[in-house]
């Protein structure tokens, strides 16, 4: 697999993308380079599973998840420029694919998996977490962002999201021992 993640020969790197997602399962941290490509580029593929599952996640904030599994401390300044990101930026989402939503419910996607990624990292790099409890407060002070999530099939009603994400934010500061969160 480690062959074919570092060999980018199909049309939009599938292979090497997909390889250094099974990589990361296996943690193997030597897919953590290519994973923190896809964060940044907020990869907005969405893997065609809808055999097997309902919905699936477009590969930028799937790559998140791993890089947190993975407590890969490179990515923590990627993953802060996604907590400062303006709305606009992120992708539109694929409705045949992903759960139908808007830019701003992708947006959410982003930011909650770098939540919980920057606390994955912080839990096994000490020297991280001053930088991560700053750019959370920073996020939680932020007045352009409303953070939400529909259900499947009622598009219509959103819940927000917010105050779950200051929650995660609270509880990971107070583990750490770090000061209350602000904003």
């Amino acid at each position: 697999m480690r062959l074919w993640m570092e060999q980018d020969h199909d049309h939009d790197g599938h292979l090497s993308k997909h390889s250094a997602f099974a990589l990361a399962l296996l943690d193997d941290s030597s897919s953590a380079p290519r994973l923190r490509d896809m964060a940044r580029d907020r990869d907005p593929v969405v893997p065609e599973t809808g055999s097997i599952h309902k919905c699936s996640y477009a590969r930028g904030y799937a790559s998140i998840f791993l890089l947190g599994l993975l407590a890969d401390k490179e990515a923590a300044s990627g993953l802060y420029r996604i907590l400062e990101a303006n709305p606009d930026t992120f992708p539109t989402p694929d409705e045949k694919r992903e759960l139908p939503g808007s830019r701003l419910e992708v947006c959410f996607q982003y930011i909650s998996f770098s939540v919980m990624a920057l606390a994955r990292i912080g839990d096994r790099h000490l020297d991280t977490r001053i930088d991560t409890a700053e750019a959370y407060r920073k996020l939680l002070r932020r007045g352009d962002i409303r953070l939400f999530v529909t259900l499947p099939g009622a598009p219509h009603i959103s819940y927000e999201m917010n105050a779950n994400i200051r929650e995660a934010v609270e509880n990971t500061l107070t583990r750490w021992g770090a000061q209350e969160a602000e904003g």
